[in-house]
């Protein structure tokens, strides 16, 4: 019996000693609070179920639940061995982003940084402004009105080829050959098609005769290009540099293109809607005449589908932060080496900023269109996605010459999307196609 009070005794102090560590773990000397939260598992903290409720196909899952759970709209958990904080609103995002380099930094987990090794020794801030500048004379407004001819006519070429005389197509394995051809012949003016199958093949860049060609492309550029010792860059850092461009010109515009092609095959309504759009601006052109960009600013409610469609099914779910001072947000202390991660999902699918969230609704965009920082797909701040308005017009014009020659219907009418971890259908959206009747 005594044996047994020692014990409960014992029992009951571990328990109180505990009790008394997370709640000093939990507050600093001024009494400040970190988040709310669990960090689960050792090592692999919450990452199992973040995965999982992006593979099952509802990543918002992860943060409603959690959000729900604390009762709060800031919370902590542990992602890829790292302690994690998630701002659930669009104040918490214009936080992040407009602090960008002065209470947070950009962040990447190790493995990711081990891929995309820079010889270079300069901090990430600088890599940043350096290739944003050496990519604006590319994304300005001038270069883009002289790309919409290329994409249109890269665009009925590539449907005359893939997709008339097609019952069906595995559309995802075609959008992704279809955004890189089309970026490899903008941004790298490949344009052979030997080569440019050798590129799609290994996503390895070659610039073995960059210097005979005339034109002035990234490629050439990015050799120009001196380090902060007025070395050259390596071929290794071009090779990231150019390899991180395409991956923003190619699976993202791609995925994003499968959920176009998804949502319009759903909803005749809207694609009635955007179609009667696009043949009113094809009926406008004469025969042979490529699209303009004065044709591409009249496509404003197809360009509020898209928008829509970014909401619904973003290609990717965010990325990350880290602090790089101690500091406090919503009375919440946060310290040196946390990390954020920015998560779509927080805002995109709250009924706070987007009533009836699951309801595909283009009407949003209109007139003001959403509260300022609650959608961002191309995120913000200094790292907004530099090539939101090259997205913009490949879409629209991808879009155009699709639906006013095309029709489809899914061969799967439930097949899932999910996140793996960008956003990808899982039978490869198989269409059947029926060429409009003239």
């Amino acid at each position: 019996m005594e044996y047994y009070l020692l014990s409960v005794l014992f029992l009951a102090t571990l328990y109180y000693l505990s009790f008394i560590f997370r709640s000093w773990l939990r507050h600093d000397a001024k009494g400040a609070r970190l988040p709310p939260g669990n960090t689960g598992w050792p090592l692999i903290g919450e990452t199992i179920d973040y995965l999982l409720t992006a593979k099952r196909g509802v990543p918002e899952k992860f943060i409603e639940d959690r959000r729900n759970k604390y009762s709060s709209n800031v919370f902590r958990t542990s992602l890829l061995g790292e302690t994690m904080v998630m701002l659930c609103t669009a104040e918490g995002n214009k936080f992040l982003f407009s602090n960008e380099n002065k209470l947070v930094q950009s962040w990447w987990p190790s493995t990711f940084e081990k891929i995309f090794s820079n010889t270079e020794k300069t901090t990430t801030t600088e890599e940043t402004i350096r290739f944003r500048k050496v990519l604006a004379p590319f994304l300005k407004p001038d270069a883009l009105q002289n790309y919409i001819g290329i994409m249109d006519t890269v665009t009925k070429q590539f449907l005359q080829e893939h997709w008339h005389g097609s019952e069906t197509i595995m559309f995802h394995h075609l959008a992704k050959k279809y955004t890189l051809e089309l970026a490899c012949q903008i941004f790298l003016h490949i344009e052979d098609p030997q080569r440019l199958a050798k590129f799609q093949r290994s996503m390895q860049i070659i610039s073995s005769d960059t210097s005979s060609q005339h034109k002035q492309d990234i490629m050439s550029q990015l050799l120009q290009e001196t380090c902060c010792d007025g070395q050259y860059l390596t071929e290794s850092d071009i090779a990231n540099k150019l390899f991180g461009l395409l991956i923003g010109a190619y699976d993202n515009i791609s995925t994003t293109l499968v959920s176009i092609i998804k949502y319009l095959s759903e909803l005749p309504e809207v694609y009635d809607n955007v179609l009667r759009e696009q043949m009113d601006i094809a009926k406008s052109k004469e025969p042979g005449e490529p699209l303009n960009w004065g044709d591409l600013n009249k496509m404003k409610y197809s360009w509020n589908v898209v928008c829509e469609v970014l909401r619904l099914l973003p290609p990717n779910l965010g990325t990350f932060r880290a602090a790089i001072c101690k500091f406090t947000y919503e009375g919440f202390q946060i310290h040196k080496g946390f990390k954020f991660h920015w998560n779509v999902f927080a805002t995109h699918k709250n009924p706070g900023y987007f009533p009836n969230p699951e309801k595909f609704d283009p009407s949003r965009f209109e007139g003001n269109g959403p509260v300022p920082f609650s959608y961002i797909p191309f995120g913000g701040g200094p790292r907004m996605c530099p090539g939101n308005e090259y997205t913009r017009l490949k879409v629209l014009v991808f879009i155009h010459n699709v639906i006013t020659e095309f029709k489809w219907e899914k061969v799967f009418p439930d097949e899932k999307i999910v996140y793996d971890p960008i956003l990808i259908p899982v039978k490869g959206l198989p269409i059947r196609l029926f060429c409009h009747k003239l």
